[in-house]
């Protein structure tokens, strides 16, 4: 694997990069916030916002392995919610849209910040994280949705031993990478649109 990187202006630079390696593209985005509670919402958002922008797309699009792979969590299942109502909307994907999910970010961090979490039917612990990831997840479907030639899937890789998880988890890095990279090598009739735990 090769770390390279990528300018954000420079697009001369991001299609050198894209002959250099023209098979499978790896793309970290990070978001920068003053404040911790939206930090892990804005890390996700923010790579959900460059495919939207179209920003990546132009250079997937140059490989013959078009491939997306959102690294999620098991904490974006939605039954850590307690809003029915807002539950049903994230799963009906036919009608669920971007800017929705945006206004739903926006609401969640409206209630953080006025201690309305209990009260609106949102996940009571590690609640950014989790929410961050059931966005993630319903834009996962929906760049799927969008984009037809491409085989967009979000996979959660297990539990484990990493700094964030405080070396605490149950697998190696290399058997948490196993189901990304499985995701990121599937044959052209593969699966889209999945969100799947578990990649055999």
């Amino acid at each position: 694997m090769h770390f390279l990187g990528l300018p954000k202006q420079n697009k001369e630079s991001q299609y050198s990069i894209a002959g250099f390696a023209p098979g499978v593209y790896y793309y970290f985005v990070m978001g920068q916030m003053s404040q911790f509670f939206p930090l892990l919402v804005s890390c996700d958002i923010k790579l959900a916002m460059a495919w939207k922008k179209n920003t990546l797309v132009p250079l997937l699009q140059l490989s013959k392995s078009q491939r997306i792979v959102n690294v999620s969590s098991n904490a974006g299942d939605l039954h850590w919610f307690y809003n029915e109502e807002l539950k049903q909307e994230l799963y009906d994907i036919e009608n669920l849209t971007e800017e929705r999910i945006h206004e739903i970010i926006q609401w969640f961090l409206r209630d953080f910040k006025a201690a309305k979490l209990r009260e609106n039917g949102w996940p009571l612990t590690i609640s950014a994280y989790k929410v961050s990831k059931v966005a993630f997840n319903a834009y996962t479907r929906l760049l799927a949705k969008k984009f037809q030639n491409i085989l967009v899937n979000a996979v959660h890789p297990g539990y484990v031993v990493t700094n964030m998880t405080c070396h605490t988890g149950f697998l190696t890095q290399e058997e948490g990478a196993k189901g990304p990279v499985m995701a990121a090598l599937l044959p052209d009739d593969g699966p889209s649109s999945s969100t799947s735990k578990k990649w055999k």
